[in-house]
Formats: C-alpha cells, structure tokens, sequence
C-alpha cells in the first residue's frame, strides 16, 4: 500500500480485515489517533503486517545495528540522528498534499522523520518519550499549479526532537526537507562508553566505528 497520507485511514481498514498480508509505506496514519486504530486492527489479524521502513536493509545501517547490539561500544548514553533532503527547498516547488496538514497530517516530521525515529528505535531502543519538540515552517507559501496562485503551507519544514529511550539514552533528532544540496542523507552516531559508531545513507554501505580497546576488540 502505497499511498498518500489522508487515504491510509480509508483503505488500510478493509486490507486488514480481509486477512491479506500488508506491507504499507509510512506514516499509517496522520495521527495518533488513526494510527492507533490501525495497529490495533493489525494486531487483531492473522496475516502478516509490516511498514515499510527500508533503510533498515541498507548495509552500512545494519552493521552498526548488530555492533550497538553485540555491545561493541559499551552502553549506550547518547545519540544523534538525521534525515535531510533538499525535495522542498525551492520556494517554487509546487504546492501539493505534502503541504496541507489536513492531507499530510504534519510535514517533515511524518513524511522523512519517520525514518529517522525508525532509525533510533532499530539501533539503540524504543524510545519511552519525547523531552522537547520544534517544528517550524520556513517556507509559507508554494505555487498552485496552473493557477498563478499560491496557497499557506501550514506543515513543518524542520523539525527538533529531543528523546529519552526506555534504556536511559537521551539524544536528538534533527529532521530538514530544505537542506538545500543534499538530496538525501539519513544517519545516526551513537555513543557508548566503551566507543562509537556513525552511519549515513550517503555511503549507504559504509560505516565508521571506534573502540576503545582498539581494532582487536572486533576481532572474531
């Protein structure tokens, strides 16, 4: 199921309670409210259910996974993570359903920031909850296409999130869809106390650790 935020609502029910499998792309809902209601119904099936969270098959992320979790860097006291993408960073970009919360249900705190939050959940730990937020909108208005027109945009640009995991961990979550000159970069740097580890989906195989003991400690 892919499809536009607002219709997830609409046709994810009647999936699920067919018993067909479903794999749907994110956000499944453009809240809480209606994402509740679809992982109840998901629960509730035979069938098996998933989102689509594919960065999580990228080499370099999995690696770094596996090395926060055979506790290669110590436990783990703080992180960063990131998604920038530069897709809305014109002004001119043409107003769409992106946009509009009322369509979209926020902006790049749902549309890339998902990933981001994925991201942390599959590295370090589900995350217990949010400490503080900032969303902000840096480009109001977007053209209307063939119209001459423009219309409000009244979802979030950025977004700041900072977060305590159930672990302890705190950490950041930075999330830009006008990075202007960065197409798409996701990544997270992790920080234990025994080292540290960074991945970005710009060298989507690749990753960087560092331990204390020195190289032999990934030995075997």
């Amino acid at each position: 199921v892919a499809l536009p935020n607002s219709v997830h609502a609409d046709v994810l029910p009647a999936i699920l309670r067919s018993g067909k499998h479903v794999l749907t792309e994110k956000p499944i809902g453009r809240g809480s409210a209606e994402a509740t209601e679809l992982v109840a119904l998901a629960e509730q099936s035979p069938a098996v259910t998933g989102v689509g969270f594919s960065f999580r098959r990228l080499p370099g992320l999995a690696a770094v996974h596996d090395l926060v979790a055979d506790g290669a860097i110590g436990t783990v006291h703080n992180f960063t993570a990131w998604y920038n993408a530069d897709y809305g960073s014109s002004p001119q970009t043409p107003f769409s359903w992106r946009y509009a919360k009322d369509t979209a249900g926020a902006g790049a705190l749902i549309d890339i920031g998902t990933h981001a939050i994925d991201t942390v959940q599959y590295v370090v730990g589900p995350i217990r909850r949010v400490l503080s937020a900032t969303l902000r909108t840096a480009i109001d208005r977007r053209p209307v296409p063939g119209s001459g027109e423009s219309a409000v945009v009244d979802t979030d640009d950025i977004a700041l999130l900072t977060v305590e995991l159930e672990s302890g961990a705190v950490g950041q979550i930075r999330v830009n869809r006008i990075a202007t000159g960065i197409p798409n970069s996701l990544g997270i740097e992790v920080h234990g106390s025994e080292g540290h580890a960074r991945f970005d989906s710009i060298a989507a195989g690749e990753f960087h650790v560092h331990i204390a003991e020195g190289p032999g400690a990934l030995s075997g």
